[in-house]
């Protein structure tokens, strides 16, 4: 059985595509099908090693291209694609051709695929069945795609509870951070009693980080591909509200979590709404209340009953056990045609 996977990543795009399709990969490697992804990756070499010592065949594309004639295609028995970039028509086209798994998150720009996945946090309740009624769809945070390294960092049954004077905070905004976004983050958390604060950003954000935050216990490092271990040492996490807020809440981390593109509005209202963390604000709207950020953030850091009421809707609504089930509904699909 021979799929092929659409996707893309770049310091504008972000990783989480590329990161969420490596983990479909593997589970259908595991399974026996024979993977390949067809991928651009511009700009981040820790993504690039991340896929090379995956596993996983890789082969060139061009960067937000799908071009449906080529014969190529035809080779395979699915095509999944993950791109809000490559054209919907061409992807429908793609799909009479050979079967099409789309990933969407939401909105799926009108594209006509032969299973949708929406991985989402209340896409199951969300979505307009009537769009979807000829397809196959796995919708919901119960098809989360968490990689196996976020597995081996989630928390026990119980959420630990370290004194208060020596709680740490990590902030990343998911894999890139292409509007510096940090330099806000650090300048309001300046004004929090928040004592030590690590920071996952760009190289050129650093001194201004540390500047910024003279006088606490700082630390700034790189992107890395070993953030779940890291994650895992720290007592509240300040991230998007992209892939990366379905990696936090798998590990059961208390997250506050940010708006930092379009398409993240409708992950953080659900984000909110199912209390698997704390809405800090859209940091693209002009109305953002740095107040409220603050005050939230120190509420996550130090109220203990809500720490735990996130924990627990957290384990609630993430078992880890999403790419078994992707996997499983696709090659049943599969084995069914």
């Amino acid at each position: 059985m021979r799929i092929a996977i659409r996707a893309d990543a770049s310091i504008n795009q972000g990783t989480g595509h590329v990161m969420r399709c490596i983990t479909l990969a593997r589970s259908l490697q595991a399974n026996g099908a024979d993977v390949t992804l067809m991928s651009s990756i511009e700009g981040i070499p820790w993504l690039t090693n991340y896929v090379q010592a995956s596993g996983i065949k890789m082969d060139d594309a061009r960067h937000g291209s799908l071009d449906s004639t080529w014969p190529k295609w035809l080779s395979f028995d699915l095509v999944i694609v993950d791109s809000y970039e490559i054209n919907a028509r061409e992807i429908s086209m793609l799909n009479e051709k050979v079967p099409v798994l789309a990933l969407i998150d939401g909105d799926n720009r009108g594209i006509s695929a032969s299973i949708y996945l929406d991985q989402n946090l209340g896409s199951e309740v969300n979505a307009k069945k009537s769009l979807y009624a000829s397809s196959l769809t796995l919708f919901g945070s119960r098809y989360a795609l968490v990689r196996a390294e976020v597995l081996a960092a989630r928390k026990q049954s119980v959420l630990p509870q370290m004194a208060l004077e020596n709680r740490k905070l990590l902030v990343f905004l998911g894999g890139t951070d292409p509007h510096n976004y940090v330099i806000e983050i650090a300048n309001f958390l300046a004004r929090t009693r928040i004592k030590s604060i690590t920071y996952i950003a760009p190289k050129s954000s650093h001194y201004d980080i540390l500047n910024l935050m003279r006088g606490r216990n700082c630390e700034v490092f790189e992107f890395t591909q070993e953030l779940p271990k890291l994650i895992a040492q720290f007592d509240a996490v300040i991230s998007a509200s992209g892939t990366s807020a379905w990696d936090i809440a798998t590990i059961g981390m208390p997250g506050g979590f940010l708006c930092v593109a379009e398409n993240q509005q409708d992950s953080i209202l659900s984000i909110e709404r199912f209390g698997i963390g704390l809405n800090l604000g859209n940091l693209t709207n002009s109305a953002f209340s740095e107040a409220q950020f603050t005050s939230r953030v120190e509420r996550l850091v130090y109220d203990d009953d809500l720490r735990t009421n996130i924990f627990k809707q957290c384990r609630t609504n993430f078992d880890g056990k999403g790419s078994v089930r992707v996997t499983e509904a696709v090659l049943t699909y599969l084995q069914a045609r």
